[in-house]
């Protein structure tokens, strides 16, 4: 008896475990589950326009500013569920589905990196993307903590 009432309980457990919501806690961490991108379908009725606060061109390119996270958040769960690294080349972005790789360049001296979308954010509505510690150091970022950008998809 204490048996079936024992697997009993822990099967009622895995059943309300599934039907939990995750909640991350992080300034830099933003996931607006109401848009259509966050489950991996794109809407195009506006192909010249992005969601966020850059400017979207013909060529997918996008213009505007960009940020980093660092130490601050290192170790700690990103959006996507992962570990977040800071010397990863990862990055975080409002809309862009996880996973979804991308290639931003400092506008300012034409140094590039590829990153991969891993976490949600910037906040702050005049940047349109986060970039890691390491990401930002690889195209000169650090030193003025916030340069205009292209992210090409």
């Amino acid at each position: 008896m204490k048996k079936i009432r024992l697997f009993l309980t822990i099967l009622t457990l895995f059943v309300f475990a599934g039907c939990a919501t995750v909640m991350f806690n992080s300034s830099s961490t933003h996931y607006d589950r109401g848009t259509s991108q966050d489950c991996g379908t794109e809407d195009n009725s506006s192909d010249n326009q992005d969601q966020s606060s850059g400017e979207t061109h013909e060529d997918n390119a996008t213009t505007g500013y960009a940020t980093y996270y660092g130490e601050g958040f290192h170790g700690k769960r990103t959006a996507s569920g992962e570990t977040f690294n800071m010397y990863a080349l990862t990055a975080a972005h409002r809309t862009l589905p996880f996973g979804t790789l991308v290639r931003v360049t400092n506008i300012e001296n034409f140094k590039s990196i590829v990153v991969r979308i891993n976490d949600r954010g910037p906040v702050d509505e005049s940047i349109i993307i986060d970039l890691s510690y390491e990401s930002a150091r690889r195209i000169d970022l650090l030193s003025k903590g916030m340069v205009k950008i292209e992210i090409l998809r």
